[in-house]
């Protein structure tokens, strides 16, 4: 089976967008997209900056303290529906990439989806790239950029363009390992998995709009770096918890960061429970804002409460006594 259009395509000609958004919260069709950046990758050339721009929810904001995104940072920016046909045109023929982007492929084709109803791009994980090519282990961004030598712009920034730069340059690095490993093409690309990876690249590439409205024709607003006041080992632990159970899934490697983490960060266990316990609100509130919570919703929290759980605390669990 080939690996779609794209599949005869040496490497270096392949043409990668890598993306990253920033929401409001954890779950796709009730927590909007509020900054979206894109990043044009090939193989050889330096990465390139096509779209970066906040993005009004058109609601109350939230995850402010993951982000430093603010109601008040958005006001003109431009709402998604203005971004839909430059989005399709950046994505045109091309393979979208994000790390962890089981978390920004779900946000993105719930934003598009009343405008696009089949929107179904082919797609490349970086993190799970990367995981097999070292033999499983599926590392956090910033670990990433750490074992592969890639410079971070902004540590910790979570700015949709400084992710989405930092794993362009992540995604050359892989894609040269592969190719000294022998992938010369997509489809070789391919297949390093016969499953998940395959079925995701064997997609017909998105059409172009028949527009072909770039960016360039919209008014965009990009995110002015600012002080944030957040404390910084909160946004890093809340970062981490949320990457480890975007998927609904904890491996050992996962849980084994997380651990290290709280120690690093020195967090006492009230910090933790209280932590775990607005992950586990902000999705809980999202599935009951229309009263109603039907089986795959519950089910998906019973999935939450697991991970939170296996990362030292989760809601309603038992509080060990301060000794």
């Amino acid at each position: 089976m080939p690996a779609g259009p794209l599949a005869d395509h040496p490497l270096h000609l392949v043409p990668f967008v890598v993306f990253d958004v920033e929401t409001t919260g954890l779950v796709p069709r009730a927590d909007p997209i509020v900054e979206i950046a894109a990043v044009k990758v090939t193989l050889n050339e330096e990465p390139r900056v096509l779209l970066d721009t906040l993005v009004h929810p058109q609601r109350s904001m939230g995850a402010t303290e993951i982000h430093g995104i603010t109601l008040q940072d958005v006001q003109g920016a431009p709402t998604f529906s203005k971004l839909v046909e430059p989005l399709l045109a950046l994505f045109a023929g091309r393979v979208l990439v994000a790390h962890n982007a089981s978390f920004d492929v779900r946000f993105l084709r719930a934003a598009m989806e009343p405008w696009v109803p089949d929107f179904d791009p082919p797609y490349l994980c970086t993190r799970e790239l990367q995981g097999l090519l070292d033999g499983g282990r599926r590392p956090s961004l910033e670990d990433a950029c750490v074992r592969l030598g890639v410079e971070l712009e902004r540590r910790g920034s979570h700015s949709a363009r400084d992710d989405s730069l930092a794993a362009g340059h992540v995604l050359q690095k892989l894609l040269h390992r592969a190719r000294s490993g022998g992938a010369r093409t997509l489809d070789d690309l391919a297949n390093l998995d016969r499953g998940t990876l395959r079925r995701r690249l064997c997609r017909p590439p998105v059409a172009a709009p028949p527009s072909l409205v770039t960016p360039d024709a919209v008014p965009l607003k990009p995110r002015v770096a600012k002080q944030r006041r957040i404390s910084k080992g909160i946004r890093l632990y809340l970062d981490g918890v949320l990457s480890a159970v975007a998927d609904l899934r904890i491996d050992p490697h996962e849980i084994q960061r997380i651990r290290a983490l709280q120690r690093q960060l020195g967090l006492e266990p009230a910090e933790i429970r209280a932590l775990h316990a607005k992950v586990f609100a902000e999705m809980l509130t999202r599935y009951t804002e229309d009263r109603h919570l039907d089986g795959r919703e519950a089910g998906n929290l019973h999935t939450l409460w697991r991970c939170l759980d296996q990362l030292g605390w989760a809601p309603g669990a038992a509080v060990e006594p301060s000794p």
